[in-house]
C-alpha cells in the first residue's frame, strides 16, 4: 500500500510542473539611492500580439496592477525625492490551458517572460533585469494561471531589485 502512495506521490510532483528564470543586471558604477522609492511603473506590450482574455483584462493592465501590488509589498511604492520609475515590457505571454495541461503536460503551457528597466528622474538608467515563467504541467490546481502569473513574475522582478 506504501508502494502505491509513493508511487501517486511521485507522479503529483512530476506533474506539477513550474518553471522561472530571473537575470538581474546592475548597470556598473549606478546604484539605487537609499530609501528609493518607486513612483511610477510603465508597462508596455510588446508582443504584437492581440489577447483575448476573459473579462476584458489585458497584459499590460495585468502586469501594471501585479508590480504595483508587488512594489506595495515590498514597501517601495511611493512618490519620494528619491522615487524611480520601473519600466516593464511584456516580451512574451502564451494563456496556455489549464486542461491542456492536464491532459498532456507541456501541451496547453501559460508562458510570461518580461523585461524590466528602473530609472531614475533624469532617465538615467539604474538597473535591468528580466523574468520568464512557464506553467507546463498540472491540472485542475493550474487553472487561472493566465492571470496569477503576472503576480509571480511581478514578485521576482521586485524581490531581486536592491
Amino acid at each position: 500500500m506504501s508502494i502505491c502512495k509513493s508511487a501517486l506521490l511521485i507522479i503529483f510532483i512530476g506533474l506539477a510542473g513550474c518553471s522561472s528564470v530571473i537575470v538581474i543586471q546592475p548597470v556598473s558604477g549606478v546604484s539605487c539611492p537609499a530609501g528609493y522609492s518607486v513612483g511610477m511603473v510603465e508597462v508596455e506590450d510588446k508582443t504584437g500580439k492581440f489577447y483575448d482574455l476573459d473579462d476584458d483584462y489585458t497584459i499590460t493592465g495585468l502586469m501594471q496592477e501585479a508590480m504595483e501590488e508587488a512594489l506595495e509589498k515590498a514597501g517601495k511604492r511611493g512618490a519620494s525625492s528619491n522615487s524611480l520609475t520601473y519600466k516593464v515590457a511584456v516580451i512574451q505571454y502564451q494563456q496556455g490551458s489549464a486542461v491542456a495541461r492536464w491532459m498532456m503536460p507541456g501541451v496547453g503551457k501559460t508562458i510570461l517572460s518580461v523585461e524590466g528597466t528602473v530609472v531614475d528622474a533624469s532617465g538615467a538608467v539604474i538597473a535591468t533585469s528580466q523574468a520568464t515563467e512557464s506553467i507546463g504541467a498540472g491540472g485542475g490546481f493550474t487553472a487561472g494561471a493566465w492571470k496569477y502569473i503576472f503576480g509571480n513574475v511581478a514578485d521576482k522582478l521586485v524581490g531581486d531589485q536592491p
